[in-house]
């Protein structure tokens, strides 16, 4: 049987799972193309998992092993981090890790891709960043910040760039750079460039800088979306409180706000975290932008608190 090497590599991710400060946790699977699902012990992870490097920080490189584990229906490997360094705006801190698959004697499959151990989740309608309350502001893509002084505002700012599809070169600048990326990807069921929906947000969510990705939930059903992506949360985007249908794959929720007390209203009595997004009327430089979420925090901060303000 021919080892396929290209389809088994679209299927292959690394993340990060359980971290605190003493240990961390960083997993490689390969889900198994059907004509392989009965023959997985023939399969082999081999490799290490190398880092960190920071742009912002000198610190002694270590070489982690993966152990290969025993999984149903996929190839799973651990590396167990200890003392982890994570990433963060202020240090972005990156893993590189190295793998090899191999199948009794034939060509192994090989990869080496760049990690970041981030530690953002949710609690309640509050989202926590490395163990605390993180109040997320972002700004629309569609200005220019990738020049050093622009990158260096967001990233001393953990102000987050809103972009519609970011490419591989800029989510991996971001990533070295310590910028926060909201990648905007509703536009995947008409877009057939950009392949498929569940594919593309898979492939941001390999980058420590995607921290969120906003998706058309009603094309994206929860069970496709839980097992495409790995320390990412997903969002979805509305626009009328008297029009609005969540979906329950929603994790957060990005929320235009029309009448301030009609969205307050809906806002206060939703279980899941809402940002409260208020376009500008025209382009204007970073740190007026900046200014401008600031402001928004000022106009609802009478009528409650939110998990975040995008202009």
């Amino acid at each position: 049987m021919i080892f396929q090497h290209d389809s088994l590599m679209r299927h292959i991710e690394v993340f990060s799972g359980s971290a605190d400060p003493t240990e961390a946790r960083v997993y490689a699977v390969a889900a198994l193309a059907e004509e392989f699902r009965l023959e997985p012990k023939q399969f082999q992870w081999n490799g290490h998992l190398i880092g960190p490097e920071c742009e912002f920080a000198h610190t002694l490189s270590a070489r982690i092993p993966f152990v290969h584990r025993p999984a149903d229906e996929s190839l799973l490997a651990e590396a167990i981090v200890p003392d982890p360094c994570f990433w963060t705006p202020e240090l972005p801190f990156l893993y590189r890790a190295v793998l090899e698959l191999r199948r009794d004697d034939e060509p192994s499959v090989k990869i080496d891709r760049q990690i970041g151990i981030r530690r953002l989740g949710i609690r309640g309608r509050d989202l926590y960043f490395e163990g605390k309350r993180f109040v997320l502001r972002g700004i629309g893509g569609n200005s220019e910040w990738e020049s050093p002084l622009e990158m260096a505002f967001l990233r001393q700012t953990w102000t987050a760039v809103v972009i519609s599809w970011p490419t591989k070169e800029l989510c991996e600048l971001a990533s070295k750079c310590g910028i926060l990326i909201v990648a905007d990807l509703r536009t995947a069921e008409t877009d057939s460039s950009r392949g498929a929906a569940a594919e593309t947000v898979r492939t941001v969510a390999r980058w420590p800088a995607v921290v969120m990705a906003i998706v058309d939930a009603n094309t994206l059903p929860s069970i496709e979306i839980r097992g495409a992506v790995h320390n990412l949360l997903i969002g979805q985007y509305v626009t009328a409180a008297e029009h609005l249908s969540v979906a329950e794959n929603a994790q957060i929720i990005f929320a235009k706000v029309g009448e301030p007390d009609d969205f307050a209203h809906w806002a206060m009595n939703c279980n899941r975290p809402v940002i409260a997004v208020r376009r500008l009327a025209q382009q204007v430089k970073i740190e007026a932008a900046r200014d401008a979420c600031d402001a928004l925090q000022r106009d609802l901060a009478p009528l409650g608190d939110f998990a975040g303000y995008v202009v």
